[in-house]
């Protein structure tokens, strides 16, 4: 009772101090260096306008629905600013953390706008640069000026861009505009210090993007500014290989021959700069000539417990499990109890096609059987229970995305059934499998399958990074996992492995040839996947010159990585248990770090496009269209003399032209070729990254018909496409929109009077109609999925 008392009365306090807070908003802040601006009047929201939500419809009504800064500013004053005729109210928010959270204020509205009016002070006039992170589209003005305006969909990210600034001595006006499109919505802004900055622009030397390091080094950053263990751009331009950024920053007075760090204190400060008090994290190991050279656990296993991340914390791996399938498979071979040429069907009679499927198209991602993991519904049923028999059933419904052999796609099926095809052949479990082929003769502990109930000594619990917080992530029962990536190991028995592997200890030359061999396809050509190739269980990249061998894991909670660099006899691994992966800790993308801090000397420079001059816009319309990466679609769109890329649901990027039908990306280093047949017309593409080339068809363009309110009003509903996964069907105007349960709302398109098509993936759906014509249910398709989904409401 006296507990409940207390709570009470807390929340009375609070309510009392957010009022104080809500009447003081209005006084000035301090501009103070890397203290975020959370004192706002914010308008409710306003609707956008146009019913059409297309990008393209969004944007032009983002540069069009602008209110003069002089008129927002008078309207304070009354209270409320008018727009078309509509008075929407002003309020005072204070932040109670760095960001505005517009869905915690508001709630989630979609293809709505507010604006948003601080008052900062300065003592004197100076320059500043301002970073904000923005959910989604942003403008702002300070003083009545416009000083930036981004168009894009994505999440708050703290300082994504950054502006150069002069501000006033004594009282300086910003007003922002956030235009939301869909989901959550939100921004933050804080003017940043020296040591931010120096930070920003050592960062975006890393990262290859000469647009933030000039904006930088225009505002005054000094371009010889050290963080770390004496880190400086030039350094970091010169690990990445990176010439034109070098002699750009030389141009801005940098001074080359400032010494650059040892490799072990570079280590060192990039993996320690992930370390966030009573966050999750990571243990990374490296290794050299079979020695450990390096090794560091940073975070907490157990956040609610406050245990920390040691050396011998174990992490669910997630697909790195593959090459523990692929090696046993192998084993198996060599014990001449199977073939990797073997037909599917001598393990699975019934498998639909499994005459044509062989365990090398299996185990090279090449059978073109649907990813179960890619089913829908997959995540709503992943925490509940399965079988072993349940699963092979399901995978068998859900069909091939492609002939055998034709093409590559990632395919968690294909190594689920080789986990069991190694129990039916040996005779064990597969956990009893590795253990006793493998694991107890290399000394590895702490591996395993992992299972509910099993209580390990060290384990690691997974955690998501959002928003700038943790909290617990998904929690797996692996079983849905199987060979795929249902194993769990810590950095140390994995550094056992790999120096086994590549010390011949535990496959033959001639099993590992086939292993680390780039598969081809029936065409002859070699498959571009992962950005390189694939053999049995590992990718195959090449990194500036350096051949790495390698893989990745991931699922809700865990982000894992190994890669081998033969020719050094280097292995790297890095296991972290937060996904989505908290900032500068991407467990492949440390690993690479690591491997061209300490290889730099003799990597190949990058070759960095740069802008080609005079540009041809007129061609810009050629390029508009999808294109087909297998696993997502990339989106080309035309805005003015801009072309703009889109990967799925990833933020939209500017590419730039580098040459006749080529761009490139300046926030990462890539690139993309558009390929025109006899006729002129673009046909494919060519996306270079990593320095891996991937072909990626253009998707033929759908042609929507018109339709009016009645006929689309019948279709509007719920419909089930799983348990507890319900797609839903709404309409406004002449618009229909489906929304799986879970995800975003998206528009579909009719082509028929029942067939419609969307334009974010390759998917469409086809509504059924009964005897009587009324709807009673809808078909989906994307790629191998055929499901009809009954309507239930």
């Amino acid at each position: 009772m006296k507990h409940k008392g207390n709570k009470v009365m807390r929340i009375c306090i609070y309510i009392l101090l957010i009022g104080v807070l809500y009447l003081s908003a209005a006084e000035q802040q301090s501009v103070v260096p890397d203290i975020f601006i959370t004192r706002w009047q914010i308008t409710v929201p306003i609707p956008v306008g146009p019913s059409d939500t297309s990008m393209e419809a969004q944007e032009k009504a983002f540069q069009e629905n602008v209110v003069p800064a002089d008129q927002i500013i008078a309207s304070l004053a009354l209270g409320k600013l008018t727009v078309n005729g509509i008075d929407y109210p002003w309020r005072t928010f204070v932040s109670p953390s760095n960001a505005i959270d517009l869905a915690a204020l508001y709630n989630r509205i979609d293809y709505h706008y507010v604006y948003a009016v601080a008052d900062i002070s300065a003592d004197a006039g100076q320059k500043a640069v301002l970073g904000i992170g923005s959910d989604d589209a942003v403008q702002m003005w300070l003083n009545g000026v416009l000083v930036h305006e981004n168009f894009r969909g994505r999440p708050v990210t703290i300082d994504e861009d950054l502006m150069g600034v002069s501000l006033l001595p004594g009282k300086n006006t910003l007003i922002v505009k956030i235009h939301n499109l869909q989901g959550d919505w939100g921004f933050a802004v804080r003017p940043l210090s020296q040591a931010s900055l120096a930070e920003k622009l050592v960062d975006s030397a890393g990262d290859g993007n000469m647009q933030t390091v000039t904006l930088l080094l225009e505002n005054g950053v000094n371009p010889n500014s050290i963080i770390g263990p004496g880190l400086t751009a030039a350094h970091i331009a010169t690990i990445k290989g990176n010439r034109s950024l070098i002699d750009l920053l030389v141009k801005f007075g940098a001074d080359t021959l400032i010494k650059m760090p040892k490799v072990e204190e570079l280590i060192d400060f990039t993996v320690s700069r992930a370390k966030k008090e009573d966050y999750p994290g990571a243990s990374v190991l490296v290794a050299q000539d079979g020695k450990i050279v390096y090794q560091q656990c940073i975070g907490m296993a157990n956040v609610d417990k406050s245990v920390p991340i040691i050396p011998e914390t174990t992490f669910r791996i997630g697909s790195i499990t593959k090459q523990f399938t692929a090696a046993s498979i192998l084993k198996l071979q060599e014990q001449g109890k199977l073939s990797v040429q073997d037909k599917l069907s001598q393990y699975f009679s019934d498998f639909p096609r499994g005459d044509d499927v062989t365990l090398h198209h299996l185990l090279t991602h090449t059978s073109g059987i649907a990813s179960y993991t890619d089913a829908p519904g997959f995540i709503d049923q992943v925490t509940g229970d399965i079988s072993t028999e349940e699963m092979i059933t399901w995978i068998k419904s859900l069909g091939y995305t492609f002939s055998p052999g034709e093409s590559w796609a990632y395919c968690n099926s294909g190594y689920y059934l080789l986990g069991v095809i190694v129990e039916q052949v040996s005779g064990r479990s597969f956990d009893q499998f590795l253990k006793e082929t493998f694991f107890q003769s290399l000394g590895m502990t702490s591996s395993g399958v992992y299972r509910r109930g099993l209580n390990l000594a060290h384990e690691a619990v997974g955690y998501q990074y959002q928003n700038d917080a943790v909290s617990l992530a998904l929690d797996w029962n692996m079983d849905f996992a199987g060979g795929a990536g249902n194993l769990y190991a810590n950095v140390g028995d994995l550094y056992r492995w790999n120096e086994a592997i590549f010390a011949g200890k535990i496959l033959s030359p001639s099993s590992l040839t086939p292993a680390f061999t780039p598969v081809v396809l029936n065409s002859g050509e070699k498959a571009a996947a992962m950005g390189g190739s694939y053999g049995y269980g590992w990718s195959l990249v090449d990194v500036r010159g350096l051949s790495l061998i390698e893989h990745g894991g991931g699922l809700h909670g865990f982000s894992t990585f190994i890669t081998r660099v033969p020719d050094k006899k280097m292995t790297v691994v890095v296991l972290s248990n937060a996904a989505a992966n908290i900032p500068h800790l991407s467990p492949g993308n440390l690993a690479h770090q690591i491997i061209e801090m300490t290889f730099y000397g003799v990597m190949k420079e990058q070759n960095i496009a740069t802008v080609e001059q005079p540009v041809d816009f007129a061609a810009f319309d050629d390029y508009v269209g999808q294109y087909d990466y297998g696993q997502a679609m990339m989106t080309i769109r035309r805005s003015g003399n801009h072309l703009l890329a889109q990967l799925g649901t990833q933020p939209e990027f500017e590419i730039f032209p580098s040459g006749a039908n080529k761009f490139f990306w300046k926030m990462a280093a890539a690139q993309i070729e558009f390929v025109r047949d006899e006729n002129g017309r673009v046909t494919h593409g060519l996306h270079t990254q990593n320095g891996a080339t991937l072909k990626v068809p253009r998707i033929p363009e759908e042609k929507e018909i018109q339709l009016s309110a009645q006929v689309l009003e019948q279709y509007v509903g719920d419909y089930e496409l799983a348990p507890g996964f319900i797609l839903s069907i709404t309409r406004e105007g002449t618009q229909l929109y489906s929304q799986a349960t879970g995800q975003s709302r998206v528009e579909i398109y009719p082509k028929s009077e029942t067939e419609f098509f969307l334009r974010v993936v390759v998917a469409s759906l086809t509504f059924v109609k009964d005897e009587n014509g009324a709807v009673k249910a809808v078909v989906l398709d994307q790629g191998s999925v055929h499901r009809e989904a009954p309507k239930i409401k």
